[in-house]
């Protein structure tokens, strides 16, 4: 099955245009020395640099396009879907093809496999950590665990789940398995200390703020699927039964897998003063998966395949309508309009001022016509991010003004 998922999508891969955050990414790993690569993922907050190398490898040999950018997420994708199969027997799920098809359908893990970040790369460490803390394997647990940590930091969050379950369960587990996560964590901290002011310093800089409200659970329900309310919800009754059908100690295992990486997320982002996001909850993932394929279990042979089929045409509806939907920003095409525009321009203002480096994806030329000082200046091109401030923006055009300068405005069409 994910032989066969992986083909499907390396054919649908280069449909989506790249949004803003895959082109952030690519402007750090597309034509960068090592050096240059490193310098740009400490400056992104949380970020570690795994994922952004396996990126900078794939262009490095490639060349640039959208499959090679996302080749890294789609690989990683299909792997995770294997070793669920493996995860899924060894939680006592009866019938892992289930778990398998409703992970790689599950519309949030279908999202990040096509997209150029690390977050699928992450949640196949977290995977595979789960999968070798279940088999009592110290060594391949803590690797996975210092992998996902130097890919995705937020996938260590799943090791004091495991780690308060196997306090309860398993002493013997808990302290060899902890040994582990801890030499993963030391390994893990000379990055850490590194980036960490870069990210405090970045945080800082984008005004962005760690608020949570009465709102803050629903919108966590909603797109923990992918598939809105009505797709979580049907994972959540699903999950419920599989509390019921599992081992008691299974069923903690994999609540726990669920509610302390929550918990320890919002800390994190409270702690750094970042704002919420439901990528950083994604290792919760699979523990929802593995329930909601043993709930399938409680159900009769009929009312079983009726429920999978149900919900695996839900997922493949909100899949659809993410392949389909107008994505509101294309960049490859506004940089292609702005370098058409730029020849009958002296010049082009870019607000704000670092947005360049994101058409510098496409056209690495554009920046030699960034504009100096504007006095004086009678045709000049401005190139707006739709991400910019309505002040700066502002600021801009009333300087133009005020220089008599004749401005055309180029934006990107917005969400």
């Amino acid at each position: 099955m994910p032989v066969i998922y992986a083909a499907a999508l390396g054919l649908l891969v280069e449909w989506p245009e790249l949004w803003l955050d895959e082109v952030l990414q690519l402007v750090g790993t597309l034509d960068r020395d090592p050096g240059e690569l490193m310098a740009w993922v400490r400056r992104n907050p949380g970020a570690a640099p795994l994922g952004y190398v396996a990126q900078w490898v794939v262009l490095e040999i490639a060349g640039f396009s959208h499959f090679a950018a996302r080749l890294p997420s789609l690989l990683a994708s299909a792997a995770a879907g294997a070793a669920m199969f493996r995860l899924a027997r060894q939680a006592g799920v009866q019938q892992p093809q289930a778990a398998v098809a409703l992970f790689l359908l599950l519309p949030i893990q279908l999202h990040y496999a096509i997209e150029a970040r690390p977050y699928a790369q992450s949640l196949l460490w977290g995977v595979l950590a789960t999968l070798f803390f279940l088999k009592d394997r110290p060594w391949a647990y803590g690797l996975s665990l210092l992998a996902g940590l130097y890919t995705q930091p937020f996938v260590f969050l799943i090791a004091p789940a495991h780690a308060g379950w196997a306090w309860f369960h398993d002493r013997r587990k808990f302290w060899r398995m902890g040994a582990a996560a801890a030499a993963a964590g030391v390994l893990f901290a000379p990055w850490y200390l590194y980036a960490r002011s870069y990210w405090q310093e970045s945080i800082g800089e984008s005004g962005f703020r760690f608020t949570v409200d009465w709102r803050s659970p629903l919108l966590l329900f909603r797109e923990i699927s992918g598939a809105s309310y009505y797709g979580s919800a049907l994972l959540l009754i699903l999950a419920v039964l599989g509390m019921r059908r599992l081992p008691a100690p299974a069923g903690r295992f994999l609540l726990a897998g669920i509610g302390v990486p929550v918990v320890l997320a919002l800390a994190a982002d409270a702690m750094f003063s970042y704002f919420v996001a439901i990528r950083q909850f994604l290792w919760i993932v699979p523990s929802i998966v593995l329930l909601a394929a043993a709930g399938l279990e409680e159900l009769s042979p009929k009312w079983r395949r009726a429920a999978l089929a149900g919900l695996l045409l839900v997922f493949l509806w909100y899949d659809a309508r993410f392949w389909t939907r107008p994505r509101g920003e294309n960049w490859e095409l506004a940089t292609a309009e702005l370098t058409r525009l730029v020849g009958q321009a002296e010049c082009v203002v870019f607000e704000p001022a670092d947005i360049h480096l994101v058409y510098g994806v496409f056209d690495r030329e554009l920046r030699k016509r960034s504009c100096g000082p504007l006095e004086g200046r009678r045709r000049v091109i401005h190139a707006i991010s739709p991400y910019g401030r309505e002040r700066d923006i502002g600021r801009v055009v009333e300087q133009s003004e005020a220089g008599g300068s004749r401005f055309r405005v180029v934006e990107v069409g917005g969400r």
